[in-house]
């Protein structure tokens, strides 16, 4: 007699479940998803365009051009010698930490897909270089929200810090790949072909980027309206883990001591919330690169960074 519950039964009973109780949310809360779905439109707008978008666009064209132009050869050379893996992708985490998520996996997924990494070596480039910005950081968290930029350039530095070690770490057990991959072009550049690429690609990356941060808005809103959640810092890193700014600006209002609050908002940083994983995820899944040692990577960056900023507020403060 055939099992009646197996693994793939029970897991699809469950997304059938999952999505039952998602339609009737939307249909007893109708004006409140709309709601949130013009705040997260406003956002998107507001913040995001002006922010991502243009680093899209740059990272791309950087990412074609500034490996070929030779300067791979010097500044790719300490990078080369940390971290294992090709001098050309030292671009990589560089705009990453600048252009915040996803720009660091959009730009990794392209250099697999283009030939200029490994599999393996593109794997462990995302372990590092998919990062939150500095705008965000510094400028919404620290001067936005928390009123204090010294705070944010901390979280910042402390974020870039875990980062580059789990790069390191996960380098210690690799070998120094001799191969060259994309060194120097020799065909000619067509400026204007690359730019239309990249302004096509980018929009359709931030397209992408801002519909998960709407749906995650519309969920984030459905929970709230919808269970009994005691609105304290655990639901806040809940609600961080699927939407960080979220999840960041609850914890920012709350009446939090120091101790509670910054290690809670390090962690979310470090992790980047499920809106953001799914967008890295469905890049990834595009160029066929696996996701778990990514994720993984990821949530040990937020636990880790969540340790550091504890240990220097018990240190330091």
């Amino acid at each position: 007699m055939p099992a009646i519950f197996t693994g793939k039964r029970v897991k699809l009973l469950g997304c059938i479940f999952a999505l039952l109780c998602f339609g009737g949310m939307l249909l007893t809360h109708v004006d409140a998803a709309a709601q949130a779905a013009e705040r997260s439109l406003a956002l998107c707008g507001r913040v995001l365009l002006p922010s991502l978008f243009p680093f899209f666009i740059v990272s791309s064209l950087m990412g074609e051009y500034l490996p070929a132009s030779g300067l791979s050869r010097l500044a790719g050379w300490p990078f080369h010698r940390l971290f294992h893996l090709p001098r050309d992708c030292f671009i990589v985490p560089l705009m990453g930490a600048l252009g915040g998520y996803p720009v660091g996996a959009r730009m990794a997924a392209r250099f697999f897909l283009d030939g200029r990494c490994s599999e393996n070596e593109a794997v462990r480039l995302l372990m590092f270089c998919n990062n939150a910005g500095p705008a965000f950081v510094i400028n919404v968290v620290g001067m936005g929200l928390l009123h204090d930029g010294r705070t944010g350039l901390l979280l910042f530095a402390i974020h870039l810090l875990t980062s580059c070690m789990i790069g390191l770490i996960y380098s210690w057990k690799s070998k120094i790949d001799k191969e060259s991959y994309f060194t120097e072009k020799q065909e000619d550049f067509s400026f204007a072909a690359s730019l239309l690429r990249a302004v096509s690609e980018g929009f359709s990356a931030f397209l992408t980027v801002c519909a998960y941060v709407i749906f995650f808005a519309i969920v984030i809103e459905l929970l709230r309206r919808c269970l009994p959640l005691k609105m304290g810092a655990a639901a806040a890193v809940l609600m961080g883990c699927l939407e960080m700014t979220t999840g960041i600006s609850m914890l920012c209002a709350m009446p939090l001591p120091a101790a509670v609050c910054l290690p809670a908002i390090a962690f979310l940083l470090g992790w980047g919330g499920a809106s953001v994983q799914f967008q890295s995820v469905q890049l990834l899944r595009q160029s066929g690169l696996p996701c778990g040692a990514y994720l993984a990577g990821k949530l040990i960056q937020g636990c880790v960074s969540a340790l550091f900023v504890f240990g220097f507020l018990i240190l330091f403060r």
